[in-house]
């Protein structure tokens, strides 16, 4: 007995680790308007207009949809399955980003 619940716990915790890493994004993106954004873990850095000026921001990834606030101004798009692409609505123009 006792060692099925610890078979479930184990499991539980298991189950809730890779739920939470699969909604949370990791490194450097580079977009193709010559901007970047670094994720770590739940905030990020950003330089959405190109420039040597970085923000920070948070965001947020549900089902793929993404959204980003960065002072004040929340962007959002979509990421790709394998997460190494997304892109985001910048200005009405769709800007792609890529993982490097």
């Amino acid at each position: 007995m006792l060692q099925c619940f610890f078979a479930y716990t184990i499991a539980v915790l298991l189950f809730v680790t890779i739920c939470y890493q699969s909604s949370r994004l990791h490194g450097a993106y580079e977009g193709t308007n010559n901007s970047s954004v670094v994720f770590h873990g739940e905030s990020l850095v950003s330089n959405l207009d190109g420039t040597d000026a970085w923000d920070d921001g948070t965001y947020t990834i549900h089902n793929r949809q993404l959204s980003l606030t960065i002072d004040g101004q929340t962007y959002y798009g979509q990421m790709d399955k394998d997460q190494e692409h997304f892109w985001l609505d910048i200005d009405n123009a769709k800007v792609w980003f890529k993982k490097y």
